[in-house]
């Protein structure tokens, strides 16, 4: 449901403070809507109903503390390269993550994913589940009922 302001009478504000606040309304409406599913998958992220991405989370944290750990306690090992590489691939997955949030939101980016999603329906035929009751697959000849219509006319 949209937030709505609350009921003050409208002879007592000004019309251009009712147009400020449908404004910041619309604005903050658009912003839950947009933040809604980051939220939700930092929820399942946090509860591990998505344990691929938590596993892969917590081995990266593992690793990079052993890392460390080793690395402190002998200085010349080869802990301090693959510190490196983990701070490179951090700074990789950060730069990812900063093109997705602010070029795939984008009004040029979304025409071109629009017009990839219809390019790509038309490759791909819609097909229905073999689950529903009135599916045939073509190859299978349709047996409908025969009426006594059709029976006359095949004899």
């Amino acid at each position: 449901p949209r937030i709505q302001p609350p009921a003050v009478p409208r002879m007592f504000v000004p019309k251009s403070v009712l147009g400020i606040v449908a404004t910041l309304q619309y604005h903050i409406y658009n912003f839950h809507r947009e933040l809604s599913p980051f939220t939700q998958y930092l929820k399942e992220f946090c509860t591990w109903k998505k344990p691929v991405a938590a596993s892969l989370m917590v081995a990266f944290f593992f690793g990079r503390s052993i890392l460390a750990f080793v690395g402190f306690f002998q200085p010349s090992s080869w802990c301090h390269v693959g510190e490196e590489i983990l701070l490179k691939l951090r700074m990789c997955i950060y730069l990812l993550l900063m093109v997705a949030v602010l070029f795939c939101k984008a009004r040029g980016i979304r025409v071109v994913l629009g017009l990839f999603y219809i390019v790509a329906s038309y490759c791909h035929s819609r097909q229905a589940p073999e689950c529903w009751m009135f599916y045939k697959p073509v190859h299978e000849p349709y047996r409908g009922k025969r009426t006594s219509r059709t029976s006359r006319s095949s004899a």
